[in-house]
């Protein structure tokens, strides 16, 4: 079939155009434009452009010259120019029909393709169901790995359901939680946060918390764990026992001329954010101010029940109170309240001279009221670190 050319609005009754033909018209079409140019400014091309865009498919190759000046091989691309374009246009003319499958009434319509079986979610809620076993041979580095990547596996609540129970399960009865590292501790309040299980959370931030006490931990990855985590609780414990082991570093900032700066008490590894360091300077000064007033207020204790001297009992109490924390000197850090408050409640409890101007009952009752300080304190740290 000889390739055309085809001229809007052309209905497919027209003859077809050659080649030859087309090259002609376009010849011709660009000397009227050429024409149409310098006449009508707007028409210009601008210095980046080939020529004027315009509506209707001529081919653009270059400025708009004479005939004459066209080498030869520019007609040749002209010519292959027109020829695509010729097939494109009959292209588009022709009707475009779809074949339409013809099935038998017996047969019916094309059933939806039916969806393919995903053995890896039968394979997690199988791993599942042997995890939960007391006797599974899967060690907690397995366990907490399976959790870990199976969250794209869980597309039912029960699913969720079922690896919480078994996280909770393993938490309550695992031993060796007992002296694992701090990153699994780690991992596994992740899983908690993901699985939302507030028990687990509990358990593992008590745990945590008792080895940063003990010294058995560092406290650093418990402040960075806590802060990613929004853990209130464990990030100020562990503010607080970094604070212990910084309380010197602090000082002689302090005292030196270039005085304090986060550098001066950051981690050896760096992981500590300048916000963390604020916040345990925070509760440095905090600390200090609220043990030099606990020292000289003595804490307030109800009156035992039958007796009849109790304004006695509080002289003496407010007497030896001060006495002790001012006499014996402790060998503590002094932002150390809580150790300074058990220090402070073994000391008191063997005063020969409460024991003789206390009544028993009421010195029972002063010794309760200092541990439940201490307590009270332990459970708002936050304060004292200005945490959220």
């Amino acid at each position: 079939m000889t390739p055309c050319v085809y001229l809007p609005p052309t209905p497919p009754t027209f003859p077809l155009l050659t080649t030859d033909s087309a090259s002609a018209l376009t010849r011709l079409a660009r000397l009227m434009l050429s024409v149409q140019t310098r006449h009508c400014p707007r028409l210009r091309s601008s210095p980046k452009e080939d020529a004027v865009s315009f509506l209707y498919p001529f081919p653009s190759a270059g400025p708009v010259v004479a005939p004459e000046a066209r080498t030869h091989e520019n007609r040749l691309g002209t010519a292959r120019v027109n020829h695509h374009r010729a097939k494109q246009v009959n292209a588009m003319s022709k009707p475009i029909r779809k074949p339409v499958p013809i099935l038998s009434p017996a047969q019916g319509p094309t059933p939806p393709p039916t969806p393919t079986h995903d053995s890896s979610h039968d394979r997690f809620r199988h791993t599942v169901n042997e995890i939960s076993d007391p006797l599974s041979p899967r060690t907690l580095q397995d366990f907490l790995t399976i959790g870990e990547q199976s969250l794209r596996h869980l597309r039912q609540p029960s699913d969720l359901q079922l690896y919480r129970t078994a996280l909770e399960h393993r938490v309550r009865t695992e031993p060796a939680l007992r002296s694992v590292k701090s990153d699994i501790y780690f991992r596994i309040l992740r899983l908690a946060a993901l699985y939302n299980s507030l028990e687990v959370s509990i358990s593992i931030q008590s745990k945590w918390v008792s080895r940063i006490h003990w010294g058995e931990l560092r406290p650093v990855w418990a402040m960075v764990c806590g802060e990613q985590l929004g853990l209130r609780d464990l990030l100020a414990h562990g503010c607080y026992t970094f604070l212990l082991s910084v309380e010197t570093r602090i000082k002689e900032a302090l005292a030196s001329p270039a005085g304090l700066a986060h550098s001066s008490i950051q981690d050896e590894r760096g992981l500590l954010t300048s916000r963390l360091l604020t916040h345990v300077l925070s509760g440095y000064h905090s600390l200090r101010a609220f043990w030099s007033h606990l020292a000289s207020h003595p804490l307030e204790f109800e009156s035992a029940e039958g007796c009849e001297k109790h304004s006695q009992c509080v002289g003496a109490w407010n007497l030896r109170w001060v006495a002790a924390i001012r006499d014996k000197p402790c060998p503590l850090a002094e932002v150390d309240v809580l150790k300074r408050l058990m220090w402070l409640e073994l000391g008191l409890a063997g005063d020969l001279l409460l024991g003789v101007c206390m009544e028993t009952p009421c010195k029972v009752k002063a010794l309760e009221a200092v541990k439940k300080k201490r307590e009270v304190v332990s459970r708002q740290l936050h304060h004292h670190f200005v945490l959220p």
